[in-house]
């Protein structure tokens, strides 16, 4: 899965798709533990300079809760906590595959955070009545194709013979 650039003031067509995108992983982490780092950025100012991988004085590990995106500000709770705690950003980047979140603070750029989950969040995407078509092979393989014109979606479902029957079962 590709990885979600949003930049605050950008061009982009898609920017609002991207910050959609990445509000709901950010709020799938409820409950979730994880690694938050902060990293300032070297003198170069390139974040390929960051060292992520060593633990430093204010990394934390916990579980986050009631994770939430209102308008350009990341806001969380953590665990024994009665105050709701915000981050406004200026860019954020959400990489699915490494289950990562890297976030540009808006009142400064001179450091990053990188919240890391430890469990797999799997990205929703929701097609409305999606026309769809459908062909099985000999060897009982099966493709469906879903196509959502709205928003211009088209997914490919291959499916082995055993996930074939399996699906055919569930929509008895």
């Amino acid at each position: 899965m590709a990885t979600v650039q949003w930049v605050s003031g950008s061009n982009d067509p898609d920017s609002d798709r991207k910050l959609a995108q990445i509000g709901q992983w950010w709020a799938a982490l409820n409950g979730q533990k994880v690694s938050w780092k902060q990293r300032q950025l070297p003198p170069s100012g390139q974040p390929s300079g960051i060292v992520w991988d060593n633990d430093e004085q204010f990394d934390e590990i916990f579980a986050i809760q009631t994770p939430s995106l209102r308008g350009l500000t990341l806001y969380w709770y953590k665990p024994g906590s009665d105050s709701e705690r915000s981050l406004t950003v200026a860019a954020l980047t959400l990489d699915p595959e490494l289950q990562q979140i890297t976030a540009y603070p808006a009142s400064g750029r001179n450091y990053l955070i990188r919240v890391t989950s430890f469990q797999v969040i799997y990205q929703g995407l929701t097609l409305q009545n999606p026309e769809v078509a459908a062909s099985v092979r000999p060897s009982g393989e099966a493709i469906l194709l879903l196509r959502d014109e709205g928003q211009k979606l088209e997914v490919q479902v291959n499916l082995s013979p055993e996930r074939l029957r399996a699906l055919r079962d569930q929509l008895r």
